[in-house]
């Protein structure tokens, strides 16, 4: 019976020179400063910092333009940006007939996994986001924990209707200033924005309404990035 080769390991001398040492401390040098940029490097600080999610509620009635302008500006930002469909993920039909598919059910969201709430615009919209306990709960939700809760055109009534940041500024559609003006502190400006309360005036202000979004959220870095490619008014 043939027994299998016994394999010795070669042993190969090593002269610890001067020269020697020298590589090994420039080698070990080298990986330091490697791993040291690794967690100092301020492009990989603000990619983190960068990384959002909202959630855009809707509804039947809402305003299109406003739900279609708000989710491209931001997606275009890099941040992650959710449609539910308040009780629904079938399709559902805007204020001008355009038929919009949600990507999710509102049922199944967590609010703990979003940064900011938003909220189009739209008068039937409006009228259904005063009256849901959902969107209530939501909104006191993001209120009580300093997040973002950006709503725009007649919309803002939806925080009047639920008590949710009573005595702040906002704006909105001339159409609901009255129910606005006695319990909020109300501006006519295209957006305002009080400390991440960011409400706007309706389908014209869409863009500047995102884009405030964005400026909030990440910062005029990436407002100023985003920007040029939309070919806006300069003026």
């Amino acid at each position: 019976m043939r027994t299998a080769p016994v394999l010795r390991k070669a042993f190969i001398p090593i002269k610890f020179t001067s020269k020697f040492i020298c590589y090994i401390v420039k080698g070990l040098t080298c990986i330091s400063i490697k791993i040291i940029k690794e967690f100092i490097n301020p492009r990989k600080k603000i990619k983190d910092m960068t990384l959002r999610r909202a959630l855009v509620v809707l509804t039947e009635g809402a305003e299109e333009m406003e739900l279609v302008i708000t989710v491209d500006v931001l997606r275009r930002a890099g941040i992650d940006t959710t449609i539910a469909g308040l009780y629904t993920e079938d399709l559902i039909k805007c204020s001008r007939n355009v038929v919009i598919k949600p990507d999710i059910n509102l049922t199944f969201i967590r609010p703990d996994d979003y940064d900011a709430i938003i909220l189009p615009g739209g008068a039937k919209a409006a009228s259904t986001f005063s009256q849901d306990q959902t969107v209530g709960y939501l909104l006191k939700e993001f209120e009580s924990k300093n997040k973002v809760i950006a709503v725009i055109c007649a919309s803002p009534i939806a925080l009047e209707k639920h008590n949710v940041a009573i005595g702040r500024r906002v704006t909105s559609h001339p159409s609901v200033a009255e129910k606005l003006n006695k319990r909020f502190k109300y501006s006519e400006e295209r957006v305002v924005n009080d400390n991440g309360l960011i409400t706007s005036r309706g389908p014209g202000s869409a863009f500047e309404f995102a884009l405030e979004i964005i400026r909030h959220l990440i910062g005029d870095f990436k407002v100023k990035e985003v920007e040029p490619s939309m070919m806006l008014p300069t003026n």
